[in-house]
């Protein structure tokens, strides 16, 4: 028996600081940046590795 496999996940959060948390998800964690608006000072963004997420 192997052990499971993470394939995507697609979480969500409400954060204080939407630029250092894009940030640290991209530089650290290597996240690339899917979608942010507006382009500056983002209220919202979404990043991922490996795959896009759907609904």
């Amino acid at each position: 028996m192997s052990d499971p496999t993470l394939e995507r996940m697609c979480p969500f959060f409400i954060v204080s600081d939407v630029e250092q948390t894009i940030a640290f998800y991209a530089n650290k964690l290597g996240f690339e940046i899917w979608n942010q608006q507006p382009e500056s000072k983002p209220f919202f963004a979404i990043l991922g590795r490996e795959g896009r997420c759907s609904s």
